[in-house]
């Protein structure tokens, strides 16, 4: 099994409080990765820390054996790495059409998330909660990533549409 991301020892700091207590985690090339656990368990500081949207306080971040630790968000998603955040993963004041052209192709997004059609000259933060995780997570489907991190996928999605993206998700 060849790993595509690895976490060794990682230790993330919120201020006074640490939120990961040396965390090793391996995350396997060409697989679905699923991350469980109880609210307040660490979940979203872990795929922070793999997305460099945090940096660890301590233990290292490997992305294919090289160390990425101190390699900035921006320069991760250069290299192919596509991170959908819970909160604040879309650009409220552009439109839909906008959004979806940074990500690139909006034709695969169109097709995924044919509910965002109609709503391509809508500004995004005029979207409800469900619309905008679709406008977020089409993001990945874009364009090809090496790697995606998305945090609560299905939030506040329909069942229907939930279903769809694990669908969609595990096919990338």
């Amino acid at each position: 099994m060849s790993v595509e991301m690895e976490l060794c020892g990682v230790r993330v700091r919120y201020g006074p409080l640490e939120a990961l207590h040396g965390v090793d985690l391996p995350v396997p090339a060409g697989t679905a990765t699923v991350l469980l656990g109880r609210n307040g368990s660490g979940r979203t500081t872990v795929l922070r820390a793999l997305a460099g949207a945090v940096r660890p306080s301590a233990g290292r971040v490997l992305w294919r054996g090289a160390d990425v630790t101190r390699l900035p968000a921006h320069l991760r998603a250069r290299r192919g790495l596509c991170f959908v955040p819970d909160r604040r993963a879309v650009y409220t004041t552009l439109t839909v059409a906008e959004n979806l052209r940074l990500a690139g192709d909006a034709g695969a997004a169109l097709d995924a998330y044919p509910e965002l059609r109609p709503l391509l000259s809508r500004r995004a933060g005029t979207l409800s909660g469900g619309e905008r995780r679709m406008l977020a997570v089409s993001r990945a489907l874009a364009r090809p990533p090496r790697v995606v991190l998305v945090d609560e996928p299905a939030l506040g999605m329909s069942p229907a549409v939930a279903a769809r993206t694990y669908t969609l998700l595990g096919a990338l």
